[in-house]
């Protein structure tokens, strides 16, 4: 089939629609590359694809009950939360690839939340910059399935914040979805800014909002300080899941300082991530992701 097909390919779409809920995806989404506004230079789909198209956005839900009980044990979320939610996104974006590759299209699929999925900007770590290689929750939001929150994760009326997202950056022609248009489904002033509240790091401030562009709507998202994360998603702090609780020193984020609270890390959390690799248990903390009330999960 030729690539330089413009008309709109429905019955592939409608195959890749099938195949990835058949094949346990919660959600499916097509969004067009010209969705893709505010996007870190380098990591926009033309910037992969010259001839992309289009960008297809999968989602596999978290289960509640494994948010439920995070506050009492997170060895659940860590596992069916995280690790194997990313490798289910994975193995249904990899299907998705080849079916479009068996019908003469190129595709580029993209780790979900794994450290891989940050490779070729984990150098900017140290300076409290956390962008993934593809920009998963803005692909979400720009294939209709939902709308970027506060915290710049995409909501969804389905499942709120609790999903995890697989894109891939196709040439084919695909019928695309429109965008999310139901009710807002981020309403920091009714919830008390949850996000930022559940945060044991303080790594959001809402006081210095972040506007992103999706489409041809404009998000504001809280300002994230990515080394004062880093401190909740390695689990080095009181309520971010571990057993080990350093203190963060005031003011932003220092990576000197991160790294010496690695050194301090607790033996079970230590023994528990040199036997993981981050590619099952993944991160510890996520509240402002399995804490937010939208959709009324939780």
């Amino acid at each position: 089939m030729s690539t330089a097909q413009k008309k709109p390919d429905r019955r592939i779409t409608e195959e890749l629609q099938a195949l990835a809920i058949g094949e346990g995806g919660d959600l499916f989404g097509v969004a067009p590359v010209e969705r893709f506004v505010d996007v870190e230079p380098g990591c926009a789909p033309l910037e992969y694809m010259p001839k992309a198209k289009s960008v297809l956005s999968i989602a596999v839900h978290i289960p509640n009950g494994v948010c439920d009980i995070w506050n009492r044990t997170p060895g659940p979320y860590l596992l069916y939360g995280y690790g194997i939610t990313c490798w289910e996104v994975s193995r249904i974006s990899l299907l998705l690839a080849r079916h479009l590759e068996l019908c003469g299209y190129r595709s580029i699929c993209f780790p979900p939340a794994w450290s891989s999925s940050f490779y070729r900007n984990y150098h900017r770590k140290s300076d409290g910059v956390l962008i993934q290689d593809f920009p998963h929750q803005t692909a979400a939001v720009a294939a209709g399935l939902g709308e970027l929150g506060l915290a710049g994760l995409c909501l969804t009326r389905e499942f709120g914040a609790r999903q995890r997202f697989g894109s891939i950056v196709t040439d084919a022609p695909l019928a695309v979805d429109a965008e999310y248009s139901g009710p807002r489904l981020c309403n920091p002033d009714e919830c008390g800014r949850q996000c930022v509240q559940v945060c044991p790091t303080g790594a959001l401030d809402p006081s210095k909002p972040v506007p992103v562009r999706v489409g041809k709507r404009e998000y504001p998202t809280a300002k994230l300080d990515g080394i004062r994360c880093q401190y909740g998603l390695e689990g080095l702090v009181a309520g971010s899941g571990g057993h080990t609780a350093e203190t963060i020193p005031p003011g932003k984020g220092c990576w000197d300082d991160l790294t010496a609270a690695k050194a301090n890390r607790h033996p079970v959390d230590e023994l528990l991530l040199s036997q993981s690799a981050g590619a099952l248990v993944g991160n510890f903390c996520e509240r402002c992701l399995h804490q937010c009330p939208a959709a009324g999960v939780y």
